[in-house]
């Protein structure tokens, strides 16, 4: 029967083909470009993040102490806001966090930005953020 308010049937693309989302699309950037040792701090979203990428991430709906965030190499600020648990972690790294250290990269996923301190945006996903010493993921991997 489907979503009461979906308005049309789903299309066979749908059905047949990968749907790339917000998680798939943090997700797949993380594995091309963070290291092993970066530390990532997101709203929501971190269980995904932490399965696929085996990285330290704080945040999320867990409840984790959020201070690695203040300086975490990675920060991924979703679009939406799902409970109070994420609005939480959302203040507090709006709060606490030093964003002239990031700068905002773009991926093609629906939904946000990421931000790499140091280097160039460049990767849509809302606001995600990267640290760095004047290197670019995309291009430096060193």
């Amino acid at each position: 029967m489907g979503h009461p308010e979906r308005k049309h049937r789903p299309l066979p693309s749908e059905i047949t083909h990968d749907f790339r989302g917000p998680i798939r699309g943090i997700t797949d950037y993380l594995q091309r470009n963070a290291k092993p040792s970066d530390v990532v701090a997101i709203t929501y979203g971190d269980l995904p993040i932490k399965f696929y990428n085996h990285l330290r991430v704080v945040g999320g709906l867990t409840g984790e102490d959020l201070t690695p965030g203040r300086s975490a190499d990675w920060i991924i600020m979703r679009k939406h806001v799902t409970c109070v648990k994420d609005l939480k972690v959302g203040k507090y790294l709006h709060h606490n966090v030093d964003w002239k250290s990031y700068t905002p990269i773009t991926i093609d996923a629906p939904e946000h930005h990421l931000r790499e301190p140091g280097g160039s945006g460049r990767a849509p996903l809302r606001e995600q953020h990267h640290r760095g010493q004047g290197r670019h993921p995309e291009t430096d991997r060193g």
